[in-house]
């Protein structure tokens, strides 16, 4: 099955060739994010975590291979022993001198016999590295999504202000010119006064919608940029109006026991304490020695070799040592070595309280989580009901405004709308907390 962010790119092209608006939904953002630079540096870092990792491994199984080129003069000792394991061809007692360039390959292995367990931890140690990698870029990813999804419901917050805002403006315009109307009828219960008052009205609901599209400006370049689309294209979200989840809202003990085995974030600090631990385990193993089974092959191509006894002698001469040996490694620095462990130490007992803060802290995020978003609900409900009166008690008023009651007040025509207005602004941006709070409680408990 192909992905859906390489389809959306496709579709978008022809939507940005016809000038229209790229209807998306808050799933196809989510989705098309796979395919940003953002996404893409997220990515990065696990890549990064598993480089190290092959390069910890590398390390263990391939010998070194070293090529020098030195030049002359350069005094040497025939049969130099860099290594109990190195063999030579040539008397100690033979100095030569090289005039001319000396070219020396050295390859050398090293396989670990018995470390003490030192090398298992080791190789454990660079698992762990790898894998909290992985759980910091996939936390960043939740990051991200969620970030996107705020982007999005704010967006959509834009378009239900607008259509309160607009409303508000096509009902007051009928007001006034049913007033113009009665003025030009020469009605003498209704005053130019009045009509100014409707104008003052218009004047602020006109502010308003300056400012809903103003953030509805900010918003869909903010989206713009998260999903890596022209900045002069043009996006609208699908749905346009913000609605209530309609997802049923599980236990806050299902929702903890969810986040505590799945949240990136808490994972990443159970790997981290198991990994100070094992630091701990491995600095004090540096006090022990290690057997290890050592293999070495040099050879060396020195040209016009001149011997210093024999100024006259020149000849070619090559280098070959080649030996295979057991080998102990023991690492004398015992002041260097106390201070690691003694770091190592405190770097595991803090790591140890931070998980402990860190499952308390978890356990207060998704309360709070979880409390805000059913709040969210029980207000929703409340503001439901509010809108639901104010638009009863607006409808009659206006009814009866229009039926030819001339002295009925132009100002409680315009409390009871504003009031029926702001019933609407405020049930919407107890929507757009709804969602929002919603998605957060999703990503706090790590649900999909």
């Amino acid at each position: 099955m192909l992905p859906t962010w390489p389809l959306l790119l496709l579709l978008s092209t022809f939507a940005y060739a016809e000038g229209e608006p790229l209807r998306l939904t808050l799933e196809q953002c989510l989705d098309r994010l796979d395919g940003t630079p953002l996404q893409r540096a997220i990515n990065a870092q696990g890549e990064i975590a598993r480089a190290e990792r092959k390069r910890f491994d590398s390390s263990l199984i391939l010998p070194k291979l070293e090529v020098k080129i030195l030049g002359a003069p350069v005094p040497d000792i025939g049969g130099t022993i860099e290594s109990p394991i190195t063999h030579s061809f040539f008397d100690f007692e033979d100095f030569v001198t090289h005039l001319g360039p000396l070219v020396v390959v050295d390859l050398d292995a090293l396989q670990p016999v018995f470390t003490f367990g030192k090398l298992t931890k080791a190789k454990r140690l660079a698992e762990l590295k790898q894998d909290y990698g992985l759980l910091g870029a996939a936390q960043a990813r939740s990051e991200l999504r969620l970030k996107t999804a705020k982007v999005f419901h704010g967006l959509q917050a834009t378009f239900s202000l607008a259509e309160v805002a607009g409303e508000a403006k096509q009902r007051l315009l009928e007001a006034r010119q049913h007033l113009v109307d009665l003025l030009e009828e020469e009605e003498e219960s209704v005053e130019q006064r009045d009509v100014t008052k409707l104008d003052l009205y218009l004047l602020e609901i006109e502010a308003q919608l300056v400012e809903v599209r103003t953030r509805r400006t900010e918003a869909e370049a903010a989206l713009l940029l998260l999903l890596d689309l022209p900045p002069n294209s043009r996006i609208e979200p699908d749905p346009l109006q913000l609605s209530r989840t309609a997802q049923v809202l599980p236990g806050r003990d299902e929702l903890l026991t969810h986040g505590r085995e799945h949240r990136s974030d808490f994972q990443a600090l159970t790997l981290g304490l198991e990994a100070s631990q094992l630091a701990e385990d491995v600095a004090q193993l540096d006090f022990l020695p290690e057997f290890f089974l050592g293999g070495k092959f040099r050879l060396a191509r020195a040209p016009d070799r001149l011997d210093v006894g024999s100024p006259f002698l020149k000849d070619d001469t090559n280098f070959t040592h080649l030996g295979v040996a057991l080998g102990l490694r023991q690492k004398l620095d015992f002041w260097t070595l106390t201070r690691s462990a003694q770091l190592a130490s405190a770097t595991a007992e803090k790591q140890r309280l931070e998980l402990n803060l860190a499952r308390a802290g978890l356990e207060l995020d998704l309360a709070s989580a979880y409390n805000r978003q059913q709040a969210d609900r029980e207000t929703l409900d409340l503001l439901e009901r509010r809108v639901t009166l104010a638009r009863q008690m607006f409808t009659e008023q206006f009814a009866e405004f229009q039926s030819g009651f001339s002295d009925f007040p132009i100002k409680d025509l315009a409390e009871a709308f504003q009031v029926y207005a702001e019933a609407r602004v405020a049930l919407f941006k107890r929507l757009l907390d709804e969602n929002v709070s919603w998605f957060e409680l999703r990503t706090k408990a790590a649900l999909p």
